[in-house]
């Protein structure tokens, strides 16, 4: 039996169990065979009816309090739920909450191996309250993304864009920043992958535009770290998939 594997019969179903007053609206992400999806759809199920103040949904908005994940693998969701601040959380906590019998505190939960920035933004979110708003790109100037661009739409992209700050223009002459377009046209203008949009959001840092810049119609390789800056920071994470 492996982390994640529990029997639905040992769970706690006691009507008189104590539940802790909550009201969550909460995404859930998965990643693994229809077996195994069916078998977690009923933990979830089970989870709404015996500890309430569960609300499902499919996308991350602005009343979305949890984001969990069976794996800390980089999605549109995630990065939503980042952005925001929002509770990021392993599988786990919905398992050994109902082996508990109330929903358990959710520190302990946190995918952390992910990104920092997670508890980072969890954080100032939980200090800053209603007012708290990402702020990464708000200094940056503005953004122009082409149609050309991927893995991730024009769309999705604008749309982190701007949940971090930033400004995003249709007319890329009027664009510090041209996004996903590996032809130069305009020598004044910054050409970068999007992939310096989305690693520059996991870490909730600004990278290095060198890594991420077009050089005739190709991507230059990768320049070695600086020494002041973590190296981990420069670390490519894997593309963005739906979800």
């Amino acid at each position: 039996m492996n982390k994640h594997e529990y029997n639905i019969n040992t769970i706690k179903t006691n009507k008189y169990v104590h539940i802790t007053s909550v009201n969550y609206t909460i995404i859930i992400m998965y990643y693994y065979d229809e077996r195994q999806f069916i078998s977690f759809r009923a933990y979830e199920r089970l989870a709404i009816d015996t500890l309430g103040g569960l609300q499902l949904n499919h996308c991350v908005n602005d009343d979305t309090t949890h984001v969990v994940s069976y794996e800390p693998r980089r999605t549109l969701n995630l990065l939503r739920g980042l952005i925001r601040g929002l509770w990021i959380l392993d599988y786990k906590w919905i398992l050994d909450s109902l082996k508990a019998g109330y929903w358990l505190n959710e520190e302990d939960y946190e995918l952390r191996v992910f990104s920092r920035a997670i508890e980072i933004c969890r954080t100032e979110r939980q200090a800053f309250g209603s007012t708290y708003k990402c702020e990464l790109f708000a200094d940056l100037g503005t953004f122009y993304i082409s149609s050309r661009c991927g893995p991730i739409s024009k769309e999705n992209l604008k749309e982190l864009i701007e949940l971090c700050g930033g400004k995003v223009v249709e007319h890329r002459k009027r664009a510090r920043y041209i996004l996903g377009d590996p032809h130069k046209t305009l020598e004044d203008k910054v050409y970068v992958t999007p992939f310096w949009v989305l690693d520059s959001i996991t870490h909730m840092q600004v990278m290095r535009q060198q890594k991420y810049a077009y050089v005739t119609n190709n991507v230059v390789k990768p320049q070695p770290p600086d020494p002041q800056i973590n190296p981990e920071t420069l670390v490519s994470t894997p593309p963005v998939v739906s979800g």
